[in-house]
């Protein structure tokens, strides 16, 4: 049972983890708007700023510029590109204009990665004597 959690915790990490850099990572590639972006998440969010690097890394060594860009206008209010607001209220814009999806992928996958490494540091270890083999 045990072993069946652990492993659907890393399987639903690594599914949001998926999500967040194909989003994130469009986001920032995205001209004018990503650079914006980047700037102000460096500032004010740390996870939105690794999220933002690690998915634009991702997205060119992957070659797939074109297809994460499509991916974020798809899980994002499409209104976010176009609206003029305060530029310090971009992150936050951003932030508000999230599928619920991808507000559960953005807040989960950082806490499915702990929880699964806390469940993986304390799983049942199997206990061996001297001489026998099991």
């Amino acid at each position: 049972m045990g072993k069946t959690i652990r492993g659907l915790c890393w399987v639903l990490f690594l599914v949001f983890l998926a999500h967040d850099l194909n989003a994130w990572g469009g986001l920032a590639i995205r001209p004018d708007f990503g650079t914006r972006l980047r700037a102000q998440a460096s500032v004010q969010s740390p996870l939105a700023a690794s999220y933002l690097f690690a998915g634009r890394k991702a997205s060119e060594a992957l070659h797939r510029r074109d297809a994460s860009v499509a991916y974020a206008e798809k899980h994002f209010r499409p209104g976010l590109f176009t609206e003029d607001g305060p530029p310090e209220t971009l992150l936050q814009r951003t932030l508000a204009a999230q599928s619920a999806f991808g507000r559960l992928c953005y807040y989960g996958a950082p806490l499915l990665l702990l929880l699964s490494l806390a469940l993986h540091g304390t799983r049942q270890k199997q206990v061996r004597s001297f001489g026998q083999r099991g």
